[in-house]
């Protein structure tokens, strides 16, 4: 019935890649099922598309898997071992990375960003700058290289019931800078347990469960309209439902294709296609928010203090970027032993155009071997790992587990040592003879 239903679209209003994602994820759920014995539950908003890859990240997991027309299966990138902080995280694209933005996970709402690293394979931590949402946002979509995000909800240990902060927050994803925006257009968003949204480059649409006004945003104009009048976008009258319908979950999924917002159920034969042009002309009340103009706007009492502050950054920035690049020729001129052989990182199971993909525990090696020094603190040693930003006891997993795969691959290429200046701490010797370049 499925297939039916996906080839009668196909031929009608449905694209062929959204078909292909379509039918790839109905393929990763039963692949889930076997690998974990439990379902993914997976839809459009979990898939990103890279080229000619899919990366799939299941809600609430830090499961990455990579999906290629021309290689069977499906491929998994991530090496993580931590998962359900993020649910209802909203996953994006920005400059060849992978990130997530907030999502409830052990009893509390955050808004911290996360971004996963090609060359550890697991999700970093990534600082942002200025007022951030605390709680998780609840609607979010991308525009001219900012995440907008549209109110926000915390539910914690510590209070009774979820509290929802009116304002919109926009984060710069090129300098991670938030700002805040006072913004309260009444809509009814008393509970969140779900995000439903769709999304291309020309339009937004978004709601949560139980159903509220649904939010839409033209991107291309910057306008901002609710739904105030007309039937509920996230329901299908001509199917008889009633309340809220099962949008992006495992019975239904949503496309926006062109200015057409596109439900399709897997078990019924019709689907709905709404021309958003037409149903904000009819139905929807256009607010008083212009996206073009929020920059100007987000901090009127503005008196020139952030400007000077911006610019004594940048000022303080090059200033070390130049300092270290001295540093660097010193050490270059200086240092006989460096290992004149370069390395380059390549994300060739993403992209599939370079054929030299070399092992987490390669690159580590070729990083010690290459510094030539013959030992290190645990702190120095932390520090080559990255892995500095994570909690003592993260560290001291992650530092035995990698010291492990480096002395299997490069037979005792590291040996811990106590300190001889201090007992209570440990040294690490590098043995360059076991390094297997």
């Amino acid at each position: 019935m499925v297939g039916l239903i996906l080839g009668l679209i196909s031929q009608t209003a449905w694209s062929f890649t959204d078909q292909q994602k379509h039918s790839v994820l109905l393929n990763f759920q039963t692949f889930f099922l076997s690998e974990f014995g439990h379902t993914a539950q997976v839809s459009l908003i979990d898939v990103i598309e890279t080229g000619d890859s899919l990366l799939i990240n299941p809600n609430g997991t830090h499961y990455v898997y990579s999906y290629k027309s021309t290689r069977p299966g499906f491929l998994r990138l991530d090496q993580s071992t931590f998962h359900g902080h993020n649910f209802g995280r909203k996953l994006f694209w920005f400059d060849k990375h992978l990130y997530a933005l907030g999502g409830y996970g052990f009893w509390a709402d955050h808004s911290k960003l996360i971004r996963f690293n090609w060359i550890t394979r697991e999700w970093d931590l990534i600082l942002t700058k200025g007022p951030s949402p605390g709680g998780s946002p609840l609607l979010c979509f991308e525009r001219n290289d900012s995440l907008f995000c549209i109110r926000s909800i915390y539910r914690g240990r510590d209070v009774d019931f979820p509290r929802i902060v009116s304002q919109m927050w926009v984060l710069d994803l090129h300098n991670l800078q938030w700002a805040s925006y006072a913004f309260d257009p009444n809509i009814g968003l008393e509970s969140s347990d779900y995000r439903l949204s769709a999304e291309n480059e020309n339009w937004f649409v978004g709601t949560t469960m139980p159903r509220s006004q649904e939010v839409i945003v033209n991107k291309k104009t910057g306008k901002f309209y609710l739904n105030n009048s007309g039937p509920p976008l996230m329901a299908i009258p001509e199917l008889g439902l009633t309340g809220v319908n099962l949008m992006n979950n495992e019975k239904a999924m949503s496309y926006i294709m062109g200015d057409s917002l596109i439900i399709l159920y897997e078990d019924s034969l019709p689907y709905v296609r709404a021309d958003l042009s037409t149903f904000v002309y009819e139905y929807c009340r256009e607010e008083n928010v212009d996206l073009n103009d929020l920059n100007s706007s987000l901090n009127p009492g503005n008196d020139g203090m952030d400007q000077l502050s911006f610019v004594s950054e940048r000022l303080v920035y090059w200033l070390g970027l130049l300092l270290l690049l001295f540093l660097y020729v010193i050490e270059k001129r200086f240092n006989l032993k460096v290992n004149k052989r370069e390395f380059q990182f390549n994300q060739g199971f993403v992209d599939g155009k370079s054929p030299l993909v070399l092992s987490p525990e390669d690159e580590i090696a070729i990083r010690i071997h290459n510094k030539g020094s013959r030992q290190y603190s645990q702190d120095e040693l932390d520090d080559l790992f990255h892995i500095q930003e994570f909690d003592y006891d993260s560290r001291k997993l992650k530092r035995s587990r990698i010291i492990a795969d480096l002395n299997r691959k490069h037979d005792g290429l590291l040996e811990r040592k106590r300190d001889p200046s201090d007992k209570r701490r440990f040294i690490y010797i590098v043995n360059h003879l076991k390094f297997k370049g």
